[in-house]
């Protein structure tokens, strides 16, 4: 009788270590999994994260705002996904394209799925933007089918952001100029800043130079004051500048654009970089090349890791070198965009010129 009873509480014992394994290893069931909202102020809150608004994050009942979030981790998503999340916060594009060829198949939870396909639509449209292994068409495709899927997704407006600049990229800037608006519309001020700042780098190519203008002036006079906006608003007091050139005005725009330099701290590159393309813009209007030449050095040889500052500055190089009799100076701008900037706006507006014998 007593090995009965062994066999019987043996068994038993088995069963329910069995059961016990199987609560842990699934999401719905016996011990339910959270996830995690990492938060900018340094602290973290635990529960479900359930479909929300471009503007909030839900976490249970308790209504997030997005700015507040500085990252989430999902219950539901493969080892992989985490790790892909982990490279794009450090600009490791092609990193995190590796981490997510190694998911065999998508995680089978909403919030997971959604986050899959917004980190897989991400990755491409960085890679696309920075020249790698993806088409900008490829890219743009997954961005399309993300937003029309997840329309009110909390990741809605870094990805239109992005899809807007694709569009760019592929001379359809009219219709980037849509995308950008939307942010420029939002709820959210830094987006708001950002929206209106590329709008008017949109409306600068498209040459609606009075448009351009009047929204780096809205950034200039925004209420917000944190440190991304006083970003802001120094690029857009730079790219102003720019867009009072194109009207006539560049003995102004030059003195603002010297006034920057002589102030801020070169450390900027970002807004160096536009300082100097401006400059150099101006001193094309005013026949000035060799000037202009010295102007858009300083961002290939000081600035070229502002990828879109740097194509514009060896677009206008390899156009003008010639007209400097530095031949092989040109080729050298010529063979870097087409190396470094296959898919930018500057390359195909370079190529497109050449075809056309401009």
């Amino acid at each position: 009788m007593q090995s009965d009873l062994n066999n019987f509480f043996g068994k038993k014992t088995l069963v329910l270590a069995m059961t016990f394994v199987a609560c842990l290893t699934t999401t719905n069931t016996c011990i339910a999994q959270k996830d995690t909202l990492f938060l900018n102020s340094g602290s973290t809150l635990r529960g479900i994260i359930k479909p929300s608004t471009p503007e909030q994050i839900l976490l249970d009942d308790k209504k997030i705002d997005a700015r507040d979030a500085k990252k989430i981790s999902l219950a539901g998503s493969p080892r992989e996904l985490k790790r892909a999340k982990e490279d794009l916060a450090n600009g490791q594009y092609i990193n995190a394209w590796g981490s997510l060829q190694k998911i065999s198949e998508p995680p089978t939870e909403a919030m997971a799925l959604q986050e899959y396909e917004y980190v897989k639509a991400y990755t491409m449209a960085q890679l696309a933007l920075t020249g790698g292994q993806i088409s900008t068409r490829d890219a743009g495709s997954a961005i399309n089918s993300f937003v029309t899927k997840y329309p009110k997704s909390f990741r809605l407006y870094p990805i239109l952001n992005l899809y807007g600049k694709l569009l760019v990229n592929i001379n359809r800037v009219d219709l980037a100029e849509v995308e950008f608006q939307k942010l420029a519309n939002s709820g959210w001020p830094e987006y708001q800043l950002k929206g209106l700042f590329d709008l008017g780098q949109a409306q600068l190519l498209m040459q609606k130079f009075p448009d351009a203008g009047a929204n780096f002036a809205k950034i200039e006079a925004h209420e917000m004051n944190n440190a991304v906006a006083q970003q802001y608003k120094l690029l857009a007091r730079c790219q102003r500048a720019k867009s009072n050139a194109m009207q006539g005005n560049a003995d102004q725009a030059i003195a603002t654009i010297e006034q920057i330099i002589k102030t801020e701290n070169a450390d900027n590159k970002q807004l160096f970089a536009l300082c100097y393309n401006t400059l150099g813009n101006c001193q094309l209007q005013k026949k000035q090349t060799r000037s202009a030449a010295i102007s858009f050095l300083h961002t290939d040889l000081l600035f070229s890791t502002e990828a879109d500052a740097h194509a514009e500055a060896l677009y206008h190089l390899s156009k003008i070198w010639p007209d400097l009799e530095e031949t092989d100076r040109a080729n050298r701008a010529r063979q870097t965009l087409n190396s470094n900037y296959a898919n930018s706006f500057w390359k195909s507006k370079l190529d497109a010129e050449l075809s056309s014998g401009q």
